[in-house]
């Protein structure tokens, strides 16, 4: 191994753990004297009550005196004792329905994490896209965003960015050898230092990422490992690296919203329906995934036709190709070989199919397909087959979550009774579960969730709206625009949760001055709140592709920018179109219709 050395992290984690460490007490302290004003000033008034929690909690999230789990204990001391909402009904926002869902989809996960389904399923898909850089990118990234739909993207990540590395080394050797000169700045480092290959630096990457997957405060984590030859001369990364690693990356983030368990941000929004309208009110597993899964694809194809056409001049590549010019094949047959060499050893290392395996495979389809006909449009689903209310997905989910610690995870020899009682592990154990779950989400979900709540009792939604009354005067379609453009701009700073936490109450009250579905602004500012490609601060996964090298800065914002516009457009155009039929939009269902009898008067006060 090489000497090792810390990896430089990005300008805006540096800066934020300075806050933490040299100035943790003042602004811990401070913040709550700064906004006491609010509280001198309106002491009769539940909105500007609310406003000061608000307040409080969004800079404890931004500037992190204290984790961000914590900040989500907030409304549990202030709520009730600024008599805004009671002790109980505070609490029962902690431990909802989809917080269940969650948390069991994520154990259920973790089984296929630790029996490398996940690595074997990328490693038969990019051995089956061969080896050509374009057909090798769009593999990668169909690979990541089907499995972040499933497993935490911080996962995935983990495992899918060693093999990441192994690619684009291998097309960078290829490359220089062919062409008689190296590619890149990793290339020179690499052949100077030629005790230390990539693959042994790509698996040291990913032990530290596994490390710190499971954390809320992922702001927080560790970037430092031994051995680092990702280290740059003035040339930087390489455009094949810088062009794989973010289309790695793209994808995890694009695909984490295809289903309500892929990410945190879905769980926002349906806690947020439940808590606002009740259980009623919330998508189903299916419904959400046919809406979202056609706007994930068409947002994924153009992630790759755009990397494609930066980094591995797509567009040259197709007149080359009309104009019969095209080389293209013969450069394939001369990479073929490697590439797919490197990609067979990797595979044929896991072994052949085992129990294990095969059992957690089972497991998983048949959760998916429960949660697919819970209750689908087109036929009757089996929640049906209950009394009605008490049965939903995540209950199957939890007795599924059950069951692997149930079943063994070796063949069990029944016929001939000499499976050894004492020697048998189920297929997943609590100690395992414990590393993997990041328990935390409890407290920062019932913290975004009591703040909605508080938000609906006190009034400030209905206050917020009045202030806004001039957007009822415009269409739909524009507001729509508008607060889906503000949340994918604001999440390259702020965490997308708390934006969606805040701006949802609002967005419901004009939906119903406008008479149409809620789901028409909640959906698309949930899914536009997870375009978060600009900027290392918008998501844990940029921050780590600046810590690690193998992205520049510059390039990222470029490349983001771009995309954060394309995904925007597709994400309203989405809704305008096919949402609009498949939910209905012009027909304002029973739940959704708020009493704004009490709410007026409070508003009128307040604003008096």
């Amino acid at each position: 191994m090489g000497q090792g050395r810390v990896v430089e992290e990005p300008f805006e984690m540096n800066v934020t753990k300075f806050l933490q460490k040299k100035y943790k007490l003042i602004l811990a302290f401070t913040i709550p004297l700064t906004l006491s004003p609010i509280l001198v000033f309106f002491n009769d008034s539940e909105p500007a009550k609310c406003t000061y929690v608000l307040l409080l909690m969004a800079f404890y999230w931004v500037f992190l005196p204290i984790p961000v789990c914590i900040t989500g204990l907030i409304p549990l001391v202030m709520f009730p004792v600024m008599g805004i909402v009671s002790m109980e009904d505070v609490c029962k926002t902690f431990m909802t329905e989809s917080v269940i869902l969650l948390i069991s989809a994520i154990i259920v996960s973790s089984a296929v994490e630790r029996y490398n389904l996940h690595r074997r399923l990328a490693l038969r898909t990019l051995l089956f896209a061969g080896s050509e850089p374009k057909r090798l990118l769009l593999s990668l990234m169909i690979t990541a965003a089907f499995l972040s739909m499933w497993i935490m993207n911080m996962a995935v990540y983990a495992m899918l960015f060693p093999i990441v590395q192994v690619l684009v080394e291998e097309l960078e050797n290829k490359l220089a050898r062919t062409t008689g000169m190296v590619n890149s700045a990793y290339e020179q480092e690499l052949h100077k230092n030629g005790k230390v290959t990539r693959d042994e630096n790509a698996l040291e990457m990913s032990a530290v990422i596994e490390e710190n997957c499971t954390g809320m405060d992922e702001q927080q984590q560790k970037t430092s490992h031994p051995g680092d030859v990702t280290r740059n001369d003035t040339k930087g990364p390489s455009r094949l690296m810088m062009c794989f690693n973010l289309g790695l990356v793209q994808a995890l983030i694009i695909g984490g919203v295809g289903t309500l368990v892929g990410t945190f941000l879905p769980l926002v929004l349906v806690q947020n329906l439940e808590t606002y309208y009740g259980p009623s009110a919330k998508p189903n597993f299916g419904e959400w995934m046919v809406y979202a899964i056609p706007t994930q694809i068409v947002c994924l194809a153009l992630a790759w036709t755009w990397l494609s056409t930066f980094f591995l001049d797509l567009g040259q590549s197709i007149l080359l190709c009309f104009s019969g010019r095209s080389n293209c094949l013969k450069k394939k047959q001369t990479v073929e070989g490697d590439i797919v060499a490197v990609l067979r050893k990797q595979y044929d290392e896991l072994g052949a199919i085992k129990w294990s395996e095969v059992v957690v495979i089972f497991i998983f389809v048949v959760l998916i397909v429960m949660w697919l006909f819970e209750d689908p449009q087109f036929v009757t689903g089996w929640r049906s087959w209950f009394k009605p209310g008490f049965v939903k997905s995540s209950t199957f989910t939890v007795a599924v979550t059950i069951l692997c610690f149930i079943i063994p995870n070796k063949r069990p020899s029944l016929p001939r009774c000499t499976h050894d009682i004492e020697k048998f592990e189920p297929l997943l154990d609590w100690q395992y579960v414990v590393s993997r779950v990041p328990w935390d989400i409890v407290f920062f979900a019932g913290g975004g969730v009591s703040l909605t709540v508080g938000i609906k009792e006190s009034g400030l939604d209905l206050l917020v709206a009045d202030k806004l009354d001039f957007l009822n005067s415009w269409d739909p379609w524009i507001v729509l625009l508008i607060t889906t453009a503000i949340g994918a701009l604001l999440t390259e700073f702020l965490s997308g949760p708390v934006y969606v936490g805040l701006i949802l109450p609002i967005v419901y009250v004009t939906a119903h001055m406008k008479g149409i579905h809620p789901y028409y602004f909640a959906i698309p500012i949930t899914q536009a709140s997870n375009l978060s490609f600009c900027l290392p601060a918008a998501h844990p996964l940029n921050a780590m592709l600046v810590s690690f090298k193998v992205v520049t800065v510059p390039t990222m914002a470029k490349v983001g920018v771009m995309l954060n516009f394309l995904c925007l457009i597709i994400t309203n155009i989405s809704m305008n179109t096919f949402g609009w039929k498949f939910f209905d939009i012009d027909t304002v269902p029973a739940w959704a219709v708020i009493d704004l009898v009490n709410a007026t008067t409070t508003v009128a006060s307040v604003t008096v």
